[in-house]
């Protein structure tokens, strides 16, 4: 593993092109996923790529005795789930409206246990999550370059990442309060056997995905990324370098941050969309009321709002994870989604104590990394409705797969 910890490209490359195919498959799939070629080039849109790369891998992985399911609770948990998402299904104010979308989350319920039977070595992981990395970059250059050539002043609707589920501006400022930890975890990881160069590197690659999180213009992702670093101080039991490195961050921040930017923060909670915000959030928590147990079913938010809150006025999403969980899956959908986020915290510490009795630094690090992460997603997501979007299910796919690795090793390790 020290090449790959020094960021040998040359000696990663010639892992990967020498990997199994179905690793292959899921490394594209992510790339289709995150970067979505297609809908930057729509000559090449002529075919389903991500569909075909699915069915592909499925055949791969489950016609094989070389994947096997790694035991987890957040399989079992991620399982009910789907079942409450079924019984509000059937249970809905419009059943036909819930089935019109079920495939989506049941999509990321392939996904998240494809990735986890094929991530399942410490090599494979860090390819897959240097690729991550790779696309979010792709995303965050774009964001720092588009605010950069725009005197990096303030524009309404902000800075957006690719095509899908990151071309909103609160849905990008999420996917970096994603990516930054973990990236400034793998960097305090590798950084005993990286050279100076490609650690500069990744400090620009850093910059951006702050830079972008201002750009964004996100209220949410600006105060999710603020989270994190409360979180990470707290974390590191008030850690000098950390509070010193937290603290240069905020002020550039800050400095950075244009004035219009700034004052949107003064006026929240009276501005129009705070106001808004307020409304949907009010009818999320009646919703739950009239329909405590299942809700009123899994994407029957727009179709029930317009029906008895609308009244001919505006229809929009209810702008908060947790009120989404609430209002369309009832209180079994959101202690569901509760409890899986408990537990992937749980996981993330397990982890970690294997990687210590393991003095795997890389390992060690990323656990912290989820952690952090989970924060910026939770509190930034507290502002977009992004239940069904891939943040929470491919970063659980992350944590069960990294402990997958760290679990196997452990085993090693005790056998020598």
């Amino acid at each position: 593993m020290q090449d790959f910890y020094s960021i040998k490209l040359n000696k990663i490359w010639g892992h990967f092109r020498h990997e199994s195919w179905p690793f292959l498959l899921i490394c594209l799939y992510l790339f289709f996923e995150y970067v979505r070629p297609q809908s930057i080039y729509p000559v090449i849109d002529v075919v389903p790529y991500s569909r075909i790369i699915l069915i592909l891998l499925m055949l791969g992985v489950y016609l094989s005795d070389k994947y096997p399911r790694p035991k987890n609770p957040l399989n079992l948990q991620f399982s009910i789930f789907i079942g409450v998402i079924l019984l509000s299904s059937m249970f809905a104010y419009s059943t036909a409206m819930s089935l019109d979308n079920i495939e989506l989350i049941f999509s990321w319920y392939l996904i998240y246990f494809l990735i986890i039977k094929v991530v399942n070595n410490e090599k494979r992981f860090f390819i897959f999550l240097l690729l991550y990395f790779l696309f979010n970059f792709k995303m965050s250059q774009h964001g720092f370059i588009s605010w950069a050539t725009n005197g990096f002043s303030f524009r309404t609707w902000g800075a957006t990442g690719a095509p899908g589920w990151f071309h909103n501006s609160g849905e990008f400022g999420i996917e970096m309060c994603i990516f930054i930890p973990l990236l400034i975890c793998f960097m305090a990881s590798i950084r005993k056997n990286i050279n100076n160069l490609r650690y500069a590197i990744l400090i620009i690659v850093l910059i951006t995905a702050l830079g972008s999180i201002v750009a964004s213009s996100s209220r949410g992702a600006v105060l999710g990324l603020a989270a994190m670093g409360i979180y990470a101080i707290l974390k590191s039991k008030l850690s000098i370098k950390v509070v010193l490195a937290i603290s240069l961050i905020s002020i550039v921040s800050i400095y950075f941050m244009p004035a219009e930017f700034i004052q949107r923060f003064i006026e929240m909670g009276e501005d129009k969309s705070s106001v808004s915000r307020l409304t949907y959030w009010k009818a999320g928590i009646d919703m739950l009321k009239d329909n405590p147990v299942f809700g009123i079913g899994y994407n029957n938010w727009m179709l029930y709002y317009e029906k008895y809150y609308a009244i001919g006025g505006r229809v929009q999403l209810p702008h908060n994870v947790f009120i989404q969980a609430a209002s369309e899956l009832g209180l079994a959908g959101l202690f569901g989604f509760v409890l899986m986020i408990i537990y992937s915290l749980i996981i993330n510490m397990r982890t970690r104590k294997i990687s210590i009795l393991n003095s795997n630094n890389f390992i060690y690090w990323m656990s912290h990394g989820f952690d952090i992460a989970l924060v910026g997603m939770l509190t930034s997501g507290f502002f977009v409705t992004v239940l069904y979007y891939p943040f929470f299910w491919i970063y659980i796919s992350f944590v069960v797969a990294l402990n997958n690795v760290a679990t196997k090793d452990n085993v090693v390790a005790e056998v020598a």
